[in-house]
């Protein structure tokens, strides 16, 4: 039987409070703060899981794009949050230290953000970062963490999350599979 483990797949993960997975890169000490794998989860590893508002950085201890950084130091508001690392571990968990922590679609490639940004945000909000998931990274499928049972869209304090996923994401280009959760 033919195991299907989202192999050629990418899923987006859109994390509210500015979370960012916690992964791993073999050589790297991550040492940031707000958790508890202080070298990263290797069941996460940089080949499954891309941190798509991180920038690549040169130097002595160069990282590419998308990678937490040598020592942990994150762009200004964003944080390593153990829900988005969870979250990201149900989705394309390696299992490599525990089998229970076999993800769902280990094959696939997750591009995780983290919200840190009002929705009209151009490059941090809401809408940019999906958008930026489907467009960019080809998102076939995104799960959003809002942390709250309702998002409000600027503007408009009646908008429920499916007004705000049909504001955003862009008729017609055929991916719009989308779970959330708080």
């Amino acid at each position: 039987m033919e195991r299907l483990d989202g192999g050629g797949v990418t899923v987006g993960v859109i994390e509210a409070g500015a979370g960012l997975a916690n992964t791993s890169t073999p050589g790297v000490n991550n040492t940031a703060p707000g958790t508890n794998l202080v070298n990263g989860n290797p069941d996460l590893p940089f080949s499954h899981v891309k941190l798509f508002q991180l920038p690549a950085i040169g130097g002595a201890t160069p990282s590419p794009a998308g990678q937490i950084p040598a020592g942990g130091a994150l762009p200004a508001g964003l944080s390593l949050s153990n829900h988005a690392t969870e979250v990201t571990g149900v989705i394309a968990g390696q299992g490599t230290t525990n089998i229970n922590d076999l993800g769902i679609a280990p094959g696939a490639i997750v591009q995780q953000a983290g919200i840190n940004g009002g929705d009209q945000d151009p490059n941090n909000g809401v809408p940019a970062l999906i958008q930026k998931a489907v467009n960019t990274y080809n998102a076939s499928a995104i799960n959003l963490s809002f942390g709250a049972s309702q998002y409000q869209i600027t503007g408009n304090p009646t908008a429920n999350q499916t007004q705000f996923l049909t504001y955003t994401i862009n008729p017609g280009n055929g991916r719009s599979p989308l779970t959330g959760h708080s």
